[in-house]
């Protein structure tokens, strides 16, 4: 939801949530600018979102069965200048990583074939993904699941939801 909003807001819009209580489900509401004549507002402007030079993009692979936070991470990530990859499951991953050579790897933990632990353990010992960047997100955020990211090999653990500017400072580019 924390990208969803930032994204909504990045193109002058707001997110709100509704629910009448416990079992009575939930209603989101997106409302965006109206685009007069034929302009179309930037989604993401020069001053908010900073953007790349081809030399300093990046080869990005976001993993997580949760195919709507694959596909806005992948859209913002994209939309800065980075080259990104996507796989919905630790095997797809997997595959990828043996294919490829990634700068960063944002990793979900709850995967349903391979955990993020197990997943992050096996992408090490890839002799191409010694130097990558591999960031968790998850909803795991005890001080226990953290410890256990970084035993698993991971270089950052952030919680979800995420926001924008936290999955930048991990890459390391300045919003």
């Amino acid at each position: 939801l924390a990208l969803v909003k930032s994204l909504v807001e990045l193109s002058g819009g707001t997110v709100s949530a509704i629910s009448e209580g416990a079992h009575e489900g939930s209603t989101f509401t997106v409302a965006l600018p109206q685009v007069f004549e034929t302009v179309l507002p930037k989604l993401f402007h020069p001053h908010d979102v900073p953007q790349l030079t081809r030399s300093d993009a990046l080869c990005i692979l976001v993993v997580d069965d949760n195919i709507d936070a694959v596909e806005t991470l992948s859209i913002f990530l994209r939309a800065v200048g980075h080259h990104v990859s996507t796989a919905y499951n630790g095997r797809d991953a997997l595959f990828a990583a043996q294919k490829a050579t990634f700068d960063v790897i944002f990793l979900d933990i709850g995967l349903p074939d391979i955990d993020g632990y197990a997943l992050a353990r096996r992408l090490r010992m890839l002799p191409q993904m010694v130097s990558s960047k591999v960031v968790a997100i998850t909803g795991y955020g005890q001080a226990s699941d953290k410890e256990r990211t970084k035993e698993a090999g991971f270089d950052h653990h952030l919680v979800k939801p995420v926001s924008l500017t936290q999955v930048l400072q991990v890459i390391g580019v300045r919003s």
